[in-house]
């Protein structure tokens, strides 16, 4: 028994060592390599499409058109499913942050989770509007639009905190570019201190990819015309799939770009700060890997 004691505490000092050090070390290297290929994935992925589709799509003109959007209606649309717990932080950080309410409304889409999710969604923003579906992100998003009466949408995650003057930055970078998204980040209140470098590995890796290779995911917020959206199939096709409806939309995005020879996202520097909890559950690099392997 002495043997054993003496053994457990010589090892306690490793134990410590390996938990602060060592794992932090390869979570941190992991999610470099994960990061790495998923920039190589999605270049050579933009490298096939730019040889498709560079200057051979027509009839799409519509949803490249630019005008200035400054007196615009915004319709902030939240797709959500059992997010009773974030949605009302996300509510009360929309009316915190806009600049013009007025010119705000938010919808807020019933996905059917049936965990009172829009319960805490009326109490925390009495004029919202509700509306519903069922089957997935891709009717969830499209029941927004439809419910929408802005010129202008946004789509945000039901744990997702934007941007001081959210409002005026989607409207200013929509006057000269059909889409933008804003910087991605990890909302650092919502990740362990000692685990927050894979996340900054992360964060450096997705802003690369948004900004150079025109591939923004939906936890960025994406914004656009409602207009282009429904030439984009918004409220057709994608509205049946049941995820991964944001990157379907940012590839036809970046398909129109590339046949017209313009960049058509445009990146908003200001960060909508996204929940870590998804990222904390599984780690950074299997969370970030198993994605890859699904746009596969």
């Amino acid at each position: 028994t002495g043997r054993v004691s003496l053994k457990v505490r010589a090892m306690g000092p490793l134990s410590r060592f390996a938990q602060a050090v060592v794992r932090p070390a390869v979570e941190v290297s992991l999610a470099a390599a994960v990061q790495a290929l998923m920039l190589i994935q999605v270049s050579v992925g933009y490298g096939v499409l730019w040889v498709k589709w560079r200057r051979k799509l027509t009839g799409y003109e519509s949803a490249l058109e630019c005008k200035n959007r400054s007196e615009a209606r915004l319709s902030v649309i939240i797709p959500a499913y059992r997010e009773r717990a974030t949605i009302g932080a996300t509510l009360r950080r929309l009316r915190e942050a806009v600049s013009r309410a007025e010119l705000l409304e938010i919808v807020v889409v019933d996905a059917g989770g049936e965990d009172g999710t829009i319960d805490v969604a009326r109490v925390s923003c009495a004029e919202v509007v509700v509306a519903r579906s069922t089957g997935g992100r891709g009717p969830a998003v499209a029941a927004g639009a439809r419910a929408a009466t802005g010129e202008l949408l946004v789509f945000v995650h039901a744990d997702t905190l934007v941007p001081d003057g959210f409002d005026d930055h989607i409207r200013s970078a929509l006057s000269a570019s059909p889409a933008c998204a804003f910087r991605f980040a990890v909302n650092r209140d919502t990740v362990p201190p000692a685990r927050v470098a894979p996340f900054v590995v992360m964060e450096r890796t997705v802003r690369l990819r948004a900004t150079w290779l025109q591939l923004p995911f939906g936890d960025q917020a994406i914004a656009l015309a409602k207009t282009t959206f429904g030439v984009l199939g918004g409220l057709d096709d994608l509205a049946t799939v049941p995820i991964l409806e944001d990157f379907i939309l940012v590839q036809r995005l970046r398909i129109l770009g590339l046949a017209s020879g313009r960049a058509t996202i445009a990146e908003i520097p200001h960060p909508a700060l996204c929940d870590g909890r998804r990222w904390t559950k599984s780690g950074v690099w299997r969370t970030n890997l198993t994605n890859q392997r699904v746009m596969l």
